[in-house]
């Protein structure tokens, strides 16, 4: 039987996005994902982003493995509601490697359905959901004509002296992953506000082109510049011609209300998928209780 998942090379990306562009709003992580890698080509990073299609045929949608050192995540898109096929190519691939600790980034309910019915074929398990919200500004929206830094604070380029910083606030650490904030700052993809010289509110554009990790140091919070820089990035990118997408962990209402504030629009119904084999679960359990 040959591989479900053919291989789709750059140069092909743009059938993809044309079908992913017709299922907008659910389908722009996986339109931006394709624009924001091939930014990252045309500065020289290839990290190991690998885009498949499912039989050939993009009305099924992509795959994309992305690794991040220890972390393996699949993204799975498709822009329409019908995922039999998917489900079949996910079922019977081999390219995936369905033994590791798998996720698979913002999710639309319809995926979430067709990976349910996958674990249960490949003998696997979720352990583990965050029902997250997607933000998002056209990229034909004005930009924010109210920004004004305070007095004393400066807007810059994150620089790797602070990644150990960066990486020690992220609610979402993981072993190796100071390895990944050092790849988005390499990619000139971290943002910050300064005061005399020390980084006091950050933000990130992740590899799938998505604004993430958006944080400000405790003794600075309740000062609006968490809501500053969002507007300074966000500026940035519609300038460019760019849409801006940002997600939400869904019960996070201070971060909802920032930004309904700020204009974004709101799509709901997706979330972050954790599973890996029943035997991997229950090798963790036994080694836990044998503790």
């Amino acid at each position: 039987m040959s591989e479900p998942l053919r291989y789709w090379p750059v140069k092909r990306w743009e059938e993809l996005q044309d079908t992913l562009k017709n299922d907008l709003p659910r389908s722009f992580p996986g339109y931006i994902s394709l624009e924001h890698q091939k930014e990252w080509l045309n500065l020289g990073i290839n990290h190991g982003f690998n885009v498949y299609c499912p039989y050939a045929d993009v009305s099924n949608g992509m795959v994309a493995i992305n690794e991040k050192n220890t972390a393996y995540e699949v993204i799975i898109q498709c822009p329409k509601n019908e995922t039999d096929e998917l489900a079949k190519a996910l079922k019977d691939t081999k390219i995936i490697n369905w033994d590791r600790h798998v996720t698979i980034p913002f999710a639309p309910r319809h995926i979430f359905e067709c990976v349910k019915e996958v674990v249960k074929f490949i003998e696997a398990e979720i352990y583990h959901t965050i029902p997250s919200v997607l933000f998002f500004l056209d990229k034909d929206t004005l930009p924010y004509q109210d920004v004004n830094l305070p007095p004393g604070i400066s807007f810059n380029l994150l620089n790797k002296q602070y990644i150990d910083l960066i990486d020690s606030c992220w609610p979402h650490r993981y072993p190796g992953s100071s390895w990944y904030f050092e790849l988005l700052i390499k990619a000139k993809s971290g943002f910050g506000l300064f005061q005399n010289g020390h980084l006091i509110s950050w933000m990130l554009i992740n590899e799938t082109g998505a604004i993430t990790h958006v944080y400000t140091i405790e003794q600075y919070r309740k000062k609006g510049l968490a809501g500053t820089l969002l507007k300074l990035v966000c500026n940035m990118r519609l300038q460019e011609n760019k849409h801006v997408l940002i997600f939400s962990v869904a019960t996070n209402t201070i971060a909802r209300n920032l930004y309904t504030k700020m204009g974004f629009q709101l799509y709901d119904e997706l979330g972050w998928i954790f599973l890996k084999k029943k035997c991997l679960l229950n090798a963790t359990s036994s080694n836990f209780n044998s503790t």
